[in-house]
């Protein structure tokens, strides 16, 4: 297996199947498999993966947090490369064989482009990455041997549990390097006021 694609899933339902036609529809001429961790959703999403036919794998846990999700997909990825994204978002046909292009010698980690387009308001959740450095799982991937030790279940939130992975990554001499050509687009959203508490 050359990739596998992690997604954590929590109560986004309305998103879901233009995520999933998205990471059917990839040119990438490997093998990839796709890993939706649904970590205890209580709208339909269950529903919805039930008659999903295509070859993916599904497994929903008890809430627990986008790290301790992702962390269930590790556990069960079997390519070389693990690639992340969110619910929220759509990678651009070309973005598993751009990820792959990227990964020669030496490298860790992949972190590609994100784009929210629309109109963006104080109380929107969007995230834009145009030139690197950010380290969101809406759009990164790592050598799955590099990450063993996955993420810090602490972070019971989605607030930059996934840059603390990569930060642990840099600091013990790992290189990570930002693809512009690997691209994932990120749905603009409205962020209630609890979620921006939190």
């Amino acid at each position: 297996m050359d990739i596998s694609v992690i997604v954590p899933v929590y109560n986004n339902r309305q998103f879901l199947p233009g995520l999933v036609k998205s990471l059917l529809v990839q040119d990438f001429r490997g093998e990839y498999e796709i890993v939706i961790v649904d970590d205890g959703s209580s709208d339909d999403t269950k529903e919805f993966f039930r008659k999903v036919r295509q070859n993916l794998k599904y497994i929903k846990q008890e809430n627990k947090g986008p790290a301790a999700a992702r962390n269930t997909g590790l556990a069960i990825a079997r390519g070389r490369l693990v690639a992340f994204t969110d619910s929220d978002c759509i990678p651009d046909r070309k973005w598993l064989s751009e990820i792959s292009k990227a990964f020669t010698k030496g490298i860790s980690g992949v972190e590609g482009r994100t784009i929210t387009p629309g109109r963006i308001y104080p109380d929107s959740h969007y995230i834009k990455n145009q030139v690197g450095r950010i380290y969101v799982t809406s759009n990164i991937a790592f050598l799955r041997s590099e990450i063993k030790s996955g993420f810090d279940r602490r972070f019971k939130y989605p607030n930059r549990e996934d840059s603390d992975l990569t930060f642990r990554l840099i600091s013990s001499g790992k290189k990570i390097i930002f693809s512009d050509k690997a691209i994932v687009r990120h749905r603009l959203l409205k962020s209630s006021l609890i979620d921006m508490i939190k």
